[in-house]
C-alpha cells in the first residue's frame, strides 16, 4: 500500500487545474500541469478514478480512507489525505459518484471545497452527481446553509457523517425534500437541531434510508415518517425526540404502511408510554432498538400477525431486539418476559437489561439456537436455571444475568453447549463450590461472579480455562485458599491470578489469606485495577507492586503503569509503604487503610499527580505529614489519614482542590446538591493523629471543602480566624445547613486548646468560658467512612471524573 501525500491537492489528477501531486511507495514524485477540462487520457487509468469508456469524461472519484481512525489510527494517518480541492470541481458536470470520506482535511482554507473551510456552493453545479460521501471523524468540514444541495437533482445517496451543520438553522430538512430521487440520508453527529416533527413528506417518496442519529432536534416524534413507505432503515437514536408510541397503530403500519422496514433504531431519547403489540406487523424488521427511552409496561407478546407475511410467526426476520437501559432512570418495563420471545429463531441478540422485570427466565430462550449476545441483567428475576435453559445455545458467546436471583441448578458434570466470551453472573446463586462447567470455557475474556455465594477454594483447573481472559470479579464471595507466587507456582494453586495481559483483578470480600506474592507486579504488568481489599492477607506491600509496567515495551516505561486504581484496605498488612508505589504515576485511587501499616509517607508520594483518592487510615503510620502534599496531589479530591500517629505541625504549601461539576449528597435526612458555582471540592479527614500547632490556615483557599473532620488532634487557634474566608465550606458529620459558621462542636471533639464559635470553648476576649467538648460519636465516624468509599465506588464504576457523593 502506497502513502499518498497531496500538496495542491488529489483534484489535479482529475485534470483540472495546475496542482501538484506526489506518491511515495512503488510510484515516483511528480509534478504534473494540466489544463482544467472534464475528460483526459491518462488519469482514467489511475486507482480511485473512472471513465466512461465512450467519451473518457470522468465518473467516478473513489478516494476514501479504508482505514478507520479509531482502531487502526496509525495506518488511518499515513493514509489520510490532505491538501486541496479547488471549487473548480464543478468542471466535472458528468461526475455520479464521489467518495472522499474517512479523510482529514485539515488546514484548507476557504474558500476551497474541503478541509477547515466552508463547502462552496458552486458543488451543487454536479447535475448529474447520485452519490456523494463526505463523512468522516476528523473531517472539520462545515456549512452555514445547505441551499447549495439544491443543484443535486440527480442524487440518491447523501453521507455527510460528522460534518459542522451546527449554522444552517432549524430548516435544513426543507432542503433536502427537494431532492426529488434521494433514496439515503446519512447525517450523523451533525450538530443539527430544530423541530422534525411536522416535516411533509411528499418529496421523500423514494427515502430508503434515513439515518440521522446523534443530532439535537429536542422535537415530537416526526409522525410523518409513518406515512413514508419506502423505507428500510430508520436511526434516529440520540436526538432528544419525544413523545408517545400512539403513532404505532395497525391502521399506520398496515394501510399507510412500513411494510418494507428492516431497521428500526429509535434509542437514547425521551419517548414514553408502551409498546404496542402491532410491531409484530413489521414482517421484514430485522434490527429493532428502542432501548434508553422511558418506556412502561410489560413487553409485548407480538401476537399480531399481518395477513401479507408468508409466515405464521410474528416478526420473523428479526435477528436484533434491544429493550435495555443505560441507567436505572431509562426505560421501566415491568412484568414476566412472554415466552413468545422464544419464537424468534432468527434472533442473534437480545438485549433487555436494566429494566423491571419479573418472574423467570423463559424455558423457550433455551431453543434460540442463532442466539450470540443474551442480556437480562439488572432487572428482578428469580428462579432455577437448569440444563434446559442453554440446551441450544450453541453460539452464544456474551451472557449477562449480574443483579438478579437466580439459582443455577445443572449437573456437576454439565458441559455448556457454548464457548462463552463474556460472562457475567453476579448476584446469581452459583455456590457453595465453585462451578464445575467453567472448566470446559475456554475463550473467557471476560469474567464476574461477585457476590455468587461460593464459598469453596478456587480449583487448579481455573488457571488453565483461558489465555486470554483479563476481566476477574470474584468479590464478595467467601473464597478461601492463599495468595501463590505466580512464578513459582507448586502443585497447588487455590486462587486465580490471571495471565500477564489482564487488566482487573478483583477478589475483595473474601477470605483469602497469607502474604501477596513477592513478584504479582511483574506477572500482571498490564492491570489497571486492583483490589485484595477486606480478606485476611498479612505481610507486607511487595514492592513489585510499584513495578507494573510491561517490560517488553521498554518505551513505556517513562509513563510508568498502567495500574489506576489499588486497594489493600482492611487486610493485615505490615511494615512500611513500599517507595516503589511512588513510581504509579497513573494512580487515581489508592487505599490502603484499615492494616498495620507504620513508617511514614514515603518522599516518592510526589510523583503520584493524577492521585484523586487517598485513604491510609486506621494504620500504624507516624511523622510528620509533608508540607508539598497540597502541591503534589493537585488532583485530589478525598485525603484520609484519620487513627494513625502523625505529628507534628499541618502545612500545605498550596491548597488541594478538584474541579468538579455537579456533587449531590443526602446526609442524614438531607439532600444538598452542588453545582458548577462549587469549583473546588475536597474531603480531609486527619482525625485521631497528634498533630499540634495553630489551625492550618492554608484550609482557608479550599473554597469547595465539602469534608473535613480535625477531631482528636491537639491543634491549637482561633478558629475563626482561620476559617473566616472559607465562604464555601460545610461539615458533612451531622445535619447541618448554611456556611461554614454553622460548623458543629463534634467536629474537633478532643481538641481542648482550640477556641471560638461554633465551640463552647471561646476565646480570651470572648468571655470566661472555658468548657470544652469531648464528645465523638462512633456513629459519626462509620458516617464518614461511608462516604469516602461510597463515592469513591460510585465515581469510578460510572467511569465519570465526577462522582457522587453520599454522606
Amino acid at each position: 500500500m502506497e502513502r499518498i501525500l497531496v500538496l495542491g491537492f488529489i483534484l489535479a489528477t482529475l485534470c483540472l487545474i495546475t496542482t501538484e501531486f506526489a506518491c511515495n511507495g512503488d510510484v515516483h514524485s511528480k509534478l504534473l500541469r494540466i489544463r482544467s477540462r472534464s475528460s483526459c487520457s491518462n488519469c482514467c487509468h489511475w486507482e480511485g478514478i473512472n471513465c466512461k469508456n465512450s467519451t473518457g469524461v470522468v465518473i467516478s472519484i473513489d478516494l476514501h480512507n479504508s482505514y478507520d481512525s479509531f482502531s487502526d489510527y496509525q495506518n488511518w494517518s499515513s493514509m489520510k489525505l490532505s491538501g486541496e480541492i479547488r471549487p473548480s470541481l464543478k468542471k466535472l458536470k458528468f461526475l455520479r459518484y464521489l467518495d472522499l470520506s474517512g479523510n482529514s482535511f485539515n488546514g484548507i482554507s476557504i474558500p476551497q471545497f474541503l478541509g477547515s473551510g466552508a463547502i462552496p456552493p458552486n458543488l451543487g453545479n454536479l447535475s448529474n452527481l447520485q452519490s456523494l460521501d463526505l463523512s468522516s471523524e476528523f473531517s472539520y468540514l462545515w456549512s452555514d446553509n445547505l441551499d447549495w444541495m439544491a443543484g443535486f437533482v440527480s442524487l440518491k445517496n447523501l453521507n455527510m457523517n460528522h460534518a459542522n451543520l451546527s449554522m444552517v438553522g432549524p430548516h435544513w430538512a426543507g432542503v433536502l425534500t427537494k431532492l426529488p430521487i434521494l433514496t439515503e440520508l446519512h447525517l450523523l453527529g451533525c450538530n443539527l437541531s430544530g423541530s422534525i416533527s411536522s416535516l411533509g413528506s411528499s418529496n421523500f417518496s423514494s427515502l430508503a434510508i434515513l439515518s440521522i442519529s446523534q443530532n439535537a432536534f429536542n422535537s415530537k416524534f416526526p409522525e410523518w415518517l409513518v406515512n413514508v413507505s419506502s423505507l428500510v432503515s430508520i436511526d434516529i437514536s440520540n436526538c432528544e425526540l419525544w413523545g408517545g408510541f400512539r403513532w404505532i397503530s395497525v391502521s399506520y403500519l398496515i394501510c399507510r404502511s412500513w411494510r418494507r422496514i428492516e431497521v428500526l433504531i429509535l434509542a437514547s431519547n425521551n419517548l414514553h408510554g408502551t409498546i404496542p403489540s402491532s410491531v409484530g406487523i413489521l414482517c421484514n424488521l430485522k434490527y429493532l432498538n428502542l432501548g434508553s427511552n422511558n418506556l412502561t409496561g410489560g413487553l409485548p407478546t407480538f401476537l399480531e400477525v399481518p395477513e401479507n407475511c408468508s409466515s405464521e410467526s410474528p416478526l420473523p426476520n428479526l435477528t436484533y431486539l434491544s429493550l435495555s437501559s443505560n441507567q436505572m432512570d431509562d426505560n421501566n418495563l415491568q412484568g414476566r418476559i412472554p415466552a413468545s420471545l422464544g419464537t424468534l429463531q432468527h434472533l442473534t441478540e437480545m438485549w433487555l437489561g436494566t429494566n423491571r422485570l419479573k418472574g423467570t427466565l423463559p424455558d423457550s430462550f433455551g431453543q434460540l439456537s442463532e442466539l450470540v449476545y443474551l442480556d437480562v441483567s439488572f432487572n428482578n428475576l428469580i428462579g432455577i436455571l437448569s440444563e434446559e435453559n442453554f440446551s441450544k445455545l450453541t453460539k452464544l458467546k456474551y451472557l449477562l444475568l449480574s443483579s438478579n436471583s437466580f439459582t443455577l441448578n445443572v449437573s456437576s458434570h454439565w458441559v455448556p453447549p457454548f464457548q462463552i466470551h463474556f460472562l457475567e453472573m453476579g448476584s446469581c446463586h452459583l455456590g457453595p463450590s465453585f462451578p464445575p462447567w467453567l472448566k470446559s470455557q475456554k475463550e473467557v475474556e471476560y469474567l464476574v461472579l461477585s457476590n455468587a455465594s461460593i464459598s469453596s477454594s478456587i480449583p487448579n483447573w481455573f488457571w488453565n480455562i483461558s489465555s486470554n481472559i483479563g476481566w476477574v470479579n470474584l468479590s464478595l464471595n467467601h473464597l478461601q485458599g492463599q495468595l501463590p507466587n505466580p512464578l513459582n507456582l507448586g502443585p497447588l494453586r487455590p486462587i486465580p491470578l490471571p495471565n500477564r495481559g489482564a487488566y482487573l483483578l478483583d477478589l475483595s470480600d473474601n477470605k483469602f489469606s497469607g502474604p501477596i506474592p513477592q513478584r504479582i507486579g511483574e506477572f500482571m504488568p498490564e492491570l489497571w485495577f486492583l483490589s485484595l481489599s477486606d480478606n485476611e492477607i498479612k505481610g507486607t506491600i511487595p514492592a513489585s507492586v510499584g513495578h507494573m509496567w510491561n517490560v517488553e515495551h521498554p518505551s513505556t516505561i517513562n509513563n510508568c503503569s498502567n495500574l489506576r486504581i489499588l486497594d489493600l484496605g482492611n487486610n493485615g498488612l505490615s511494615g512500611m509503604i513500599p517507595v516503589s508505589l511512588g513510581k504509579l504515576k497513573q494512580l487515581r485511587s489508592l487505599h490502603l487503610n484499615k492494616n498495620k501499616l507504620s513508617g511514614g509517607l514515603p518522599p516518592s508520594f510526589q510523583h503520584l499527580s493524577n492521585l484523586e483518592t487517598l485513604d491510609l487510615s486506621y494504620n500504624k503510620l507516624s511523622g510528620s505529614i509533608p508540607s508539598w502534599m497540597g502541591a503534589a496531589f493537585s488532583h485530589l479530591r478525598i485525603l484520609n489519614l484519620r487513627s494513625n500517629a502523625f505529628s507534628g505541625n499541618f502545612r500545605l504549601t498550596s491548597p488541594i482542590y478538584v474541579h468538579c461539576i455537579k456533587l449531590v449528597c443526602e446526609c442524614k435526612g438531607q439532600v444538598l446538591e452542588y453545582t458548577k458555582t462549587l469549583s473546588l471540592v475536597v474531603s480531609i479527614d486527619l482525625s485521631h493523629n497528634n498533630l499540634s500547632g495553630d489551625f492550618p490556615k492554608e484550609i482557608t483557599n479550599l473554597f469547595g471543602l465539602v469534608v473535613l473532620n480535625l477531631s482528636k488532634t491537639t491543634l491549637a487557634g482561633r478558629f475563626q480566624e482561620a476559617f473566616g474566608g472559607c465562604i464555601n465550606c460545610y461539615l458533612l458529620i451531622y445535619p447541618f445547613m448554611g456556611q461554614m459558621t454553622t460548623f458543629t462542636a463534634t467536629a474537633f471533639a478532643g481538641n481542648p486548646n482550640l477556641c471560638g464559635a461554633p465551640l463552647v470553648t471561646k476565646c480570651q476576649d470572648e468571655g470566661s468560658d472555658k468548657g470544652q467538648s469531648d464528645v465523638e460519636d462512633e456513629t459519626d465516624n462509620n458516617f464518614i467512612d461511608q462516604w469516602f468509599y461510597m463515592s469513591v465506588a460510585l465515581g469510578f464504576a460510572l467511569g465519570s471524573s465526577v462522582p457522587f457523593l453520599f454522606c
